[in-house]
């Protein structure tokens, strides 16, 4: 009898289900989606995956890859128009990640009901016991809390956050005071102190009544080394609190306390890939010492005073460091519980389990049921987040069968009749004896496989953990490998159209500083055609007496090689010739254009004037690069300045073949809009790697880097300051590479000393020549970003001030993401900023009235040439959430309301200062603010029937929130709450007559018993109604 009533407890525990919705619909395919499609390939399908207020689609492709579209950005997931850092562009992924894979579906809100039901029903056994031995002081109101709570299910995230902070703050005072009647301290429940550092540091930083609960507590243990660790513990949760990167903390504190589980369930390459991403930032080297300082740790190798010593290497962060200590410490010394004795401590360390457990299966149950319902975005947060609380509750459980095992056969002969209720146990019905030992020893027996079955569940949910982080990183891992490539191959015509017109007049036959004029110009040229991207494209035009068109508008750069070839120098120097078929060329296309113009001499021939067709070009919007090379008295300097300055662009004088190279090298960056920082012709061999480091400023919004060479494979690695290599998958990198050409652009690069790292992979013998250019955007910004509030229909204006490093011709502006049709930029291009000059762009943002999002956000793309600058705009709305917690719904004539509300923003931090008004039978009643920015009030409820009390919260500024709730009023003696007082109350009195059950709707003159005394408050208020 006894096996089967645990074993039944156990399995209703275990029990799982899940719920999953997702919706098919037509649509049209938006333009950024057919942007990243490859050649021949189509869209095959969609599926709309839609969660809280994210709403993604997921586009199958004729290749068997996909496509992740955004609909609040407007923009596919890691795509060209992609703005999220790396932590949130995961998050979005992991939704769509979730929706596919169903990652938690051995886990239901069913479940999770049925288990905290159990343990509801194991905090009301604990209540009974404890009203029996008169110590109700220990009673907090939790259950009251739970009832109202599904009375009044939350709207939102925040409104969870809330509840489960006042039963947090609750429980914790219940534990304070059970602890004081029962001494049940680390020695006895150090899990549950584990658990409790977690949630009462889960909070908003102006809830401290709850924290200051836990900080009394923990000061009353003599232990000074657990106190000061949980207090440890306690302090770097509430530093992951406030981080966005939860899961890279939970994979940590995971990876700690279970570490011995872990490397019994899973492969140690395993998880040394998983915490390496999570974690280290995908530093395998930091990932594999972390591991080997816990076996040591573990093993003994390493004592307490040295444990920092060696985490310091690893972890850079203080206050991670430090929690890392405590945890392992923690885990190491003090997951080991002791035996305890006596009916009063088995109880106490029964109630204050079974209330934490409650608790959270209630917490997790709603939580979960919110995510299938589709009420919640289910991101990589939030979902660490359960799977590290479903461990969580698994350790407490655990915890809760070690104890019960390690009590001793006196004990579990005396067990309390309600613990054994609760457990199924029928008491023995002999006297003590051999079968007193027998009965013992079959109970302790079910004990230890309760205890067995939990710990492997406890195993279970980490290694489910473990495996969701791991699948989720590879296939964020795959996309991202595909997206880097689609974001290298851009749509044709995306990138710079560029006109290199050549000088073949008869003097470019001439020798100059030790090489031919000509072929140092071919030279030259080939250099700057091997820097131009695959979206790029290059004609050439050569003049002499006239002008004649060498190449069109081309990508094929073995093309524009052959052709350079071609070029004999004779005849005169018709400069403004070339420049006119040069434009005439570029009027076949639209985009991004640009002239580089080369000459060794002056205007002497043709039929168009230099000056004139400059200012043509000018009109167009097309600079002009022009060049000087050869002696200087040689060149009519001035000329090429003016025609330079007319379009808005530079001049340069080459005084040797190097430098000429130099110049078209770094023109090369120019033409798209990038400043040159650092510029490299060099020779690596096989295996050689050469190396260049650059200082990043915080003003420079991206750092790119350009290779080319000829033949062969050679690797190009960027290395940020604290050493992150560059892979080029990463969201925030745009990286293309191609036969003798590489190319990796970081936006939002990490300030400092950078590396640029070039390797000989596959080289000739005698090694292959190359050329480097670094470069920076050509603008600097004065606003990184850009935030703003604003009540709902509210403006917003401000300004962004660019400065020019260079000409620039045709600037850009435009608004992408959820802020598209809500901010207006003015004006939206720019015809031509000179170098050093100033151009003032004006935001104006209206506030949605209508936005399902407290956070809208968005971002200003500056575009000048191909390249782009990014401006994150965030947008939060002014608009208050008022939650209101009563003492009750039910009320007896007379007795008092309680009332307590929280007001807090969109974001949910919680309010000080606000005015909360009630309304009550038409009089209006201020609440009173206390400490914890919480408003509360009491009001004796005299009028009878449904009673409406409307609430109104106002705030600074913003707009006011409202709320109402109705109660019921009944009258003194209607024990059945049917609304009248008549016999069938008088029926119910005398059914629980002598009665001590606390029940304040029969216990009508509370004095503990149901009597005589109870049944003349009936008869006095007989015929009584509600109405």
């Amino acid at each position: 009898m006894v096996k089967k009533a645990i074993t039944s407890f156990l399995l209703i525990s275990l029990l799982v289900s899940t719920v999953f919705l997702k919706t098919i619909k037509t649509q049209t395919i938006p333009d950024d989606v057919y942007s990243h499609l490859l050649k021949g390939e189509s869209v095959t399908g969609w599926v709309e995956v839609k969660y809280g207020n994210t709403t993604l689609i997921n586009y199958t492709l004729s290749s068997g890859e996909y496509l992740l579209y955004s609909v609040g950005t407007g923009s596919v997931v890691l795509g060209k128009k992609w703005f999220m850092p790396e932590s949130e562009s995961l998050d979005v992924f992991a939704i769509a990640f979730y929706d596919s894979r169903k990652p938690l579906k051995d886990l239901s809100a069913y479940d999770y009901w049925v288990r905290g039901s159990h343990w509801k029903r194991g905090v009301e056994k604990g209540e009974e016991y404890l009203n029996k031995r008169q110590i109700q002081g220990a009673l907090a109101t939790l259950a009251v809390v739970a009832v109202l709570f599904a009375l009044f299910p939350p709207s939102s995230a925040i409104a969870l956050c809330l509840f489960a902070l006042s039963a947090t703050t609750d429980f914790i005072t219940t534990l304070s005071k059970i602890e004081e009647n029962f001494k049940l301290g680390p020695e006895t429940s150090p899990k549950l102190y584990f658990v409790l550092a977690f949630i009462a540091s889960n909070m908003d930083e102006k809830a401290r009544e709850a924290s200051d609960e836990f900080e009394s507590l923990l000061n009353k243990i003599s232990d000074e080394e657990f106190k000061e660790t949980v207090k440890s513990l306690k302090d770097f949760n509430m530093f992951v609190e406030g981080s966005r990167e939860l899961a890279k903390y939970y994979t940590l504190l995971s990876t700690i306390v279970a570490y011995k589980a872990l490397s019994g369930t899973m492969q140690p390459e395993t998880v040394e890939k998983v915490i390496s991403f999570y974690v280290f930032d995908e530093g395998h080297n930091k990932a594999r010492e972390f591991l080997n300082t816990l076996e040591n740790w573990y093993a003994g190798n390493i004592n307490p005073g040295e444990l920092g010593d060696k985490l310091l290497n690893i972890i850079a962060a203080d206050a991670v460091r430090i929690g890392v200590s405590a945890a392992l410490k923690f885990a190491k010394d003090y997951f080991i519980i002791e035996a305890f004795k006596g009916s009063d401590k088995i109880m106490g360390f029964h109630y204050i389990h079974s209330s934490l457990l409650s608790s959270l299966y209630g917490t997790m149950a709603n939580l979960k049921s919110k995510i299938d319902k589709g009420g919640v975005e289910p991101s990589l947060s939030l979902v660490s987040k359960l799977l590290f609380y479903d461990y969580l509750t698994y350790e407490l459980e655990l915890e809760y069968w070690e104890g019960l095992s390690k009590l001793d056969c006196s004990d579990i002969y005396d067990l309390p009749g309600e613990l054994r209720d609760f457990l199924g146990l029928k008491p023995p019905s002999w006297t003590p004896g051999t079968q007193t030992e027998r009965y013992c020893a079959q109970v302790k027996s079910l004990f230890d496989l309760s205890r067995i079955l939990v710990s492997s569940s406890s195993a279970g949910a980490l290694k489910r953990q473990l495996e969701y982080y791991e699948s989720l990183r590879d296939a964020y891992e795959r996309y991202r490998s595909i997206m880097a490539k689609r974001r290298g191959d851009l749509v044709p015509g995306s990138g710079v159209n560029v006109m290199l017109v050549v000088d073949v007049s008869g003097s470019m036959d001439d020798s100059f500083r030790g090489a031919r004029k000509i072929d140092a110009a071919i030279d030259a040229a080939k250099t700057f055609i091997s820097l131009l991207s695959p979206s790029d494209r290059a004609g050439i035009v050569k003049f002499s007496d006239s002008a004649s068109l060498v190449a069109p508008l081309t990508g094929d750069k073995t093309a524009l090689y052959q052709l350079l070839g071609t070029l004999t120098p004779e005849g005169m120097t018709a400069i403004g010739d070339g420049l006119k078929l040069a434009l005439s060329e570029l009027d076949k296309v639209s985009g991004v254009r640009a002239v580089v113009l080369l000459t060794d001499g002056k205007n002497n021939a043709g039929q168009y004037n230099p000056v004139d067709v400059a200012h043509e070009a000018s009109a167009k919007n097309i600079p002009v690069f022009t060049l000087g090379f050869g002696e200087k008295g040689d060149i009519d300097e001035d000329l090429l300045k003016r025609i330079a300055l007319i379009t808005n662009a530079l001049y340069f004088y080459a005084p040797s073949p190097e430098d000429l190279k130099k110049i078209y090298s770094m023109l090369a960056i120019r033409t798209v809009g990038g400043v040159p920082i650092y510029h490299l012709v060099s020779t690596v061999k096989q295996g050689e790697e050469k190396k260049v480091e650059i200082e990043v400023t915080r003003d420079m919004d991206f750092v790119g880097a350009r290779l080319s060479y000829v033949g062969s494979l050679i690797n190009l690695t960027l290395i940020s300051p604290s050493g992150r290599v560059i892979r080029g998958v990463e969201s925030y990198v745009a990286r293309t590479s191609m036969p003798g050409y590489e190319s990796v652009i970081v936006y939002n690069p990490e300030p400092g000393l950078w590396r640029v790292v070039v390797r000989g992979v596959q080289v000739p013998q005698g090694g292959e020549s190359f050329t480097l250019v670094v470069y920076r955007p050509s603008i600097v910004v004065d606003r990184r970003v850009v935030s703003a509030s604003a009540r709902p229909g509210e403006r917003v204006t401000g300004t962004i001030t660019i400065r020019a490093l260079q000409p620039v011709t045709n600037l850009g502006v435009e608004v992408r993401g959820e802020l598209a049709g809500l901010m207006r930029v003015s004006p939206s291009s720019v015809p031509r900023v000179e170098q050093g000059g100033v151009a003032t762009i004006s935001y104006d943002i209206t506030a949605p009235t209508d936005a399902a999002r407290p956070v809208l956000t968005g971002t200003i793309v500056i575009r000048v040439g191909v390249l782009n600058t990014f401006i994150p705009v965030t947008l939060a709305l002014k608009s208050l959430i008022l939650n209101v917690m009563v003492n009750e719904t039910k009320f007896i004539e007379g007795e008092k309301l309680a009332v307590t509300a929280l007001v807090s923003n969109l974001t949910g931090a919680r309010l000080a200062g606000a005015r909360v008004e009630m309304k009550y039978l038409g009089t209006a009643v201020l609440l009173n603010e206390t400490s914890e920015s919480a408003y509360t009030a009491t009001i004796p409820l005299k009028a009878r029937g449904s009673v409406k009390i409307e609430f109104t919260a106002t705030y600074a500024d913003y707009p006011p929130s409202r709320y109402s709730l109705t109660v019921q009023v009944f009258p003194r003696g209607d024990v059945n709450t049917d609304g009248v007082v008549d016999y069938r109350d008088v029926a119910l009195v005398i059914a629980n007559y002598g009665n001590t059950t606390i029940n304040r709707f029969i216990d009508l003159n509370r004095d503990s018993i149901v009597d005589y005394r109870d049944l003349a408050i009936i008869l006095g208020n007989y015929g009584q109604t509600s109405h």
